[in-house]
């Protein structure tokens, strides 16, 4: 409301204040997709904790598929991996084959005339099975009448895990209703659902745990072929990287985790293109980038081959490898990582990189910016205790050309990322910090401008658009995050009427042109040492490893 400025003197007025420019920093979020004994199939699980992926997928125990054939998963070892080098909460799903998915335990809970409701296992597979439930039942006076009130224990191998108490069939006067309970997303059950509910009967009580039942496993590795280093999980999904990440906001890293068969010559099975359903679909997303694991070289005699066949050039990178082209949104590391295994204790496991890498990743974000290369010395892996293939310095000269990324032991720093490349050859975003300083900027920008949709589509707004970008650019710039003297040189920023015609604004469009200037990590350090003398000189070039 005006102020009535009637009088001279100091008058107040309250406002509310709107920061158009989202200060919060955005940040990237791992996600991993991988096969495991329970969880999710349909949905990301946010883990904000080991315990909590242990929880929900079942740690590192074996995977059994419909055959049954019993596998080694690297889901776990990624997840592992990934907090214990710095990554923050994470997103998890289980994959499975979607023509075999499986069935989810049940149990119908009957009343003195029937089923009352059925609980079902939120997951497919056997591990449902060893799932229970009690039931016990309370009477009270709720405005003058007795009311059944029930309380329903879930049971997880035997020891108690949930407990809902003093629902009611009806939820009449307020009481809570023992179908919306349980199955509320929020506060309700993490082990069951309740289906075939029936409001005209009641449970009857059980004082013993009843078990649910009818819980099969899913198939896992497909139809394709059983070979080692066949790209075969494409076949074992029947989920898409663009389905898993439909309810994720902000940066994405992905890493879609391999497994193997437990047999006297075991089966690898890697990710490939039709894992994440099109590149097309991660494009469209436009913030997501994908840590690609690639399958060990198993012998030192077979390094050459196995780095310029499985890594450069087959269906593992099919992903992002087309010809003499790449794709700036995946890079590939190699070899695989040495680590402690945690199950059992006081032995050792040679497992792929990616969630470790992925660790790293977002440990360099928060220490020093998505503009900072995931490499180097501050790269360390920090719990890996050597790595599986060590390269000759020629085979480090070829694998790096071929734009993948080399782990090794580096003095100072243990076991360390020593590239970062994506898969692209050419450009900045050929390299890891050019392409996720993209997406950072990006993502910024795209939640710093949610205010102007609907606003009027004038000079005034255009300013505000042009504030939005400078209040997120110029300190990028100011962290070192863009290359140039001055911001001049680091980025510009236009929304005027050249670009916002009257044609386009008739047609409800606004434009806002951004550039950046992005930097080059420097990847070779060349020193060049003189021998000098008086009257001439002599020269040595010096390399650092």
């Amino acid at each position: 409301m005006a102020t009535d400025l009637s009088r001279p003197g100091v008058y107040l007025e309250e406002g509310t204040f709107v920061d158009n420019t989202n200060a919060s920093p955005v940040s990237s979020t791992a996600l991993f997709l991988g096969i495991a004994p329970k969880g999710s199939t349909t949905t990301p699980v946010r883990c904000e904790s080991w315990s909590d992926y242990v929880a929900s997928f079942g740690g590192f125990d074996t995977v059994t598929d419909a055959t049954p054939v019993s596998y080694k998963s690297y889901l776990p070892y990624a997840v592992y991996s990934y907090f214990q080098n710095g990554g923050r909460p994470c997103y998890v799903q289980r994959v499975v084959d979607t023509a075999i998915p499986g069935v989810s335990a049940f149990k119908a809970v009957s009343s003195s005339s029937g089923s009352a409701f059925t609980l079902t296992s939120e997951t497919p597979g056997t591990d449902g099975n060893n799932l229970g439930y009690t039931v016990s039942k309370t009477v009270s006076k709720v405005n003058g009448s007795d009311k059944d009130f029930f309380t329903i224990n879930i049971f997880y191998n035997g020891n108690l895990v949930e407990t809902f108490f003093n629902m009611t069939i009806d939820g009449a006067y307020g009481t809570s209703k023992i179908d919306t309970t349980i199955n509320d997303a929020s506060t309700g059950s993490k082990y069951v659902t309740l289906s075939a509910f029936d409001p005209a009967k009641s449970p009857s009580v059980t004082t013993s745990v009843q078990s649910l039942s009818g819980g099969t496993n899913p198939a896992l590795k497909g139809s394709g072929s059983a070979a080692p280093y066949t790209a075969d999980y494409a076949s074992s999904t029947g989920v898409s990287a663009a389905t898993a990440i439909a309810t994720i906001t902000g940066p994405i890293i992905l890493n879609l985790t391999s497994f193997e068969s437990i047999e006297s010559t075991p089966k690898y099975y890697i990710p490939n293109t039709n894992t994440v359903s099109a590149v097309a679909s991660i494009k469209e997303r436009g913030n997501v980038f994908i840590i690609n694991d690639s399958v060990p070289a198993r012998a030192s005699t077979t390094v050459d081959t196995y780095t310029t066949t499985y890594v450069t050039q087959s269906g593992i990178t099919g992903l992002n490898y087309t010809g003499t082209t790449g794709d700036s949104y995946v890079a590939s590391y190699t070899p695989w990582i040495i680590v402690p295994d945690p199950s059992p204790s006081g032995s050792t496991i040679a497992i792929p990189p990616g969630g470790a890498v992925a660790g790293v990743m977002n440990r360099i974000d928060t220490t020093n910016g998505v503009f900072r290369a995931p490499a180097g010395i501050i790269a360390s892996i920090t719990n890996a205790v050597g790595v599986e293939t060590k390269f000759t310095e020629t085979q480090l000269g070829t694998i790096n050309a071929a734009n993948v990324n080399v782990i090794r032991p580096v003095t100072g720093a243990g076991i360390a990322v020593m590239g970062a490349r994506t898969r692209k050859i050419y450009g900045p975003d050929k390299y890891v910090s050019g392409r996720r300083t993209l997406i950072y900027v990006k993502e910024r920008l795209r939640q710093s401008t949610q205010f102007a949709i609907f606003e009027n589509n004038d000079q005034r707004l255009w300013l505000s658009l042009i504030s939005a970008a400078e209040q997120i650019l110029r300190p990028l710039w100011e962290q070192g995050g863009l290359k140039g003297n001055n911001p001049q040189e680091a980025y510009y920023i236009k929304c005027d009427s050249s670009i916002n015609t009257p044609a386009l604004v008739q047609a409800g469009e606004v434009r806002l042109d951004v550039g950046i200037a992005l930097q080059y990590p420097a990847e070779f350090i060349v020193i060049r040492v003189t021998q000098y003398e008086t009257g001439g000189y002599t020269a040595e070039v010096q390399t650092p490893n």
